[in-house]
């Protein structure tokens, strides 16, 4: 019986890592493609503004894959 508890948790640990995984993806290419709109930059102050949205959406991304790493070893 415990082995079948065992067996069902693995892969129900799978199916959550899949889905994860998925919805990640489903995400990533949501946002990419919001992403690959052009706007005109102006004046240097948007130029540091880009900079820094970019530094900071690169913080948030790599956040997160280390945390669902975590959740899921």
């Amino acid at each position: 019986m415990d082995e079948d508890l065992g067996e069902f948790v693995r892969e129900f640990k799978k199916v959550l890592e899949d889905s994860l995984e998925i919805l990640t993806d489903l995400d990533c290419d949501f946002v990419q493609s919001k992403e690959d709109e052009l706007t005109h930059i102006t004046s240097m102050q948007e130029v540091h503004e880009a900079t820094d949205d970019i530094a900071n959406f690169a913080k948030i991304k790599r956040a997160e894959s280390e945390l669902i790493r975590r959740k899921f070893q």
